[in-house]
């Protein structure tokens, strides 16, 4: 049975005394203070996710993609990562074509100056730390998988503004690929709007 208590306010032994006056015996204590990368598959493998490119291609060698450890700071890993895995896909498949290394040097260093500058007064103790909406934006984008608004709205103005007004939502992200099948947009509207946006953490899509 488990059971939430409050902060903890003392240990004594296995004695735990809790904020609001509740105490509890406790033979273990597990403490979640994160975790450190360990590629046991790849022998010395220490790169920082801020050296590959778009935080997920390593430079040297394109075909080892990282998927899942850019970290967003607000919302949540698998909205990143979902679009991660359109590109690699894409990327994989031949579908989207990588810009030379020279040019992937030249981003990876302006991508990992400009997330520097924006938590350079954070502890940077999460590595491949990223703002969410400009990450997944870059990302989807990259893979031709960022709604295209402008084209949606001259072809079904109604269904366009009713997804801008919903949150951020995996879904969106198809949006492109239904372009032209009107039954398919109005159930990816359908789909999001069955979520309250209180009871969700990513923003309006416009915020992307």
């Amino acid at each position: 049975l488990i059971e939430p208590h409050s902060k903890v306010a003392d240990c004594a032994g296995k004695q735990i005394t809790f904020a609001d006056g509740s105490a509890a015996e406790i033979d273990q204590v597990i403490l979640c203070t994160g975790y450190h990368r360990n590629f046991s598959f790849l022998p010395d493998y220490d790169t920082s996710i801020y050296q590959h490119y778009l935080f997920l291609f390593n430079n040297d060698d394109p075909s080892l993609a990282l998927l899942g450890f850019a970290r967003p700071v607000v919302t949540s890993i698998p909205f990143m990562t979902e679009q991660q895995v359109r590109l690699v896909a894409n990327v994989f498949a031949g579908r989207v074509p990588l810009p030379d290394k020279d040019v992937r040097t030249r981003e990876i260093a302006t991508d990992a100056a400009t997330m520097a500058a924006r938590y350079s007064d954070t502890s940077m103790r999460a590595d491949g730390l990223v703002d969410p909406m400009w990450y997944t934006r870059r990302v989807s984008s990259f893979a031709g998988a960022f709604p295209n608004f402008y084209k949606l709205f001259f072809k079904h103005p109604l269904i366009c503004l009713r997804l801008l007004r919903l949150p951020a939502h995996g879904a969106l992200f198809t949006v492109n690929a239904a372009m032209n099948n009107k039954r398919h947009l109005q159930q990816i509207a359908a789909t999001i709007g069955r979520l309250s946006p209180f009871t969700l953490m990513e923003p309006p899509m416009f915020a992307l």
